[in-house]
């Protein structure tokens, strides 16, 4: 998909559409956190029209830090601690340049303790909403179907890694592996492994020789 000529991913567009409505929330439990709940005039409405600026540049300080710390990456997984770490420190980047903003520009600044409460009910919001999507819709559509050239020890370890992220959404779908030409040169680290002779029952299948391998491609 693409906007104004730019490719984008549609999970890419999940995280920034939860992301804004997170940051919506945010301002209006900032408030909370803040007044209490009877507090008045306290509506998210009300306080987006009267704290303008500091409303904006909450918004826009958080996504350019969450963009430039790559999480909008649509392959990342975020039921990963660290990943989840990724987020916070992005949300704790952020606020500094809110301050040095609110510092030059005060004029309907909501003020330094709003500020921090709003920004850690941002940080909640992120660990609880990236993973809850990652769990709710895998991206296992995105995987990439994978073969691997070889059979010996060191293509039977980088199966056991494929299949180990495949466990956490992962980005590899593996296939089988390709056995190499019988009187082909072999590094040390790939030649058989006695305890993994029979790959079709304990590892991704043996899908033939290099006969087999344009077949195989298509």
């Amino acid at each position: 998909m693409k906007f104004f000529g730019i490719p984008y991913q549609r999970r890419q567009l999940q995280f920034l559409i939860g992301d804004v409505v997170a940051l919506f929330v945010a301002v209006a439990l900032g408030q909370v956190f803040r007044f209490g709940l009877g507090a008045e005039d306290r509506d998210v409405i009300t306080i987006l029209r009267y704290y303008t600026g500091s409303s904006l540049f909450f918004f826009s300080s958080n996504l350019i830090v969450l963009y430039l710390a790559d999480a909008y990456n649509a392959d990342i997984d975020f039921r990963r601690k660290g990943d989840i770490l990724r987020l916070w420190t992005a949300v704790a980047l952020a606020l500094p340049l809110q301050f040095l903003a609110y510092a030059a520009f005060p004029h309907g600044w909501w003020g330094r303790a709003i500020a921090v409460f709003t920004s850690l009910a941002f940080a909640l919001l992120l660990t609880a909403w990236r993973p809850l999507l990652c769990s709710l819709s895998p991206r296992t559509g995105f995987r990439q179907r994978t073969i691997i050239f070889g059979s010996g020890r060191a293509a039977q370890l980088l199966a056991k890694v494929i299949d180990a992220q495949q466990q956490v959404d992962g980005p590899y779908e593996l296939v089988g592996l390709v056995n190499p030409p019988a009187n082909g040169r072999r590094r040390h680290d790939d030649a058989p492994d006695e305890d993994w002779t029979d790959s079709t029952s304990n590892g991704p299948p043996a899908l033939g020789g290099v006969a087999e391998l344009g077949k195989l491609v298509e």
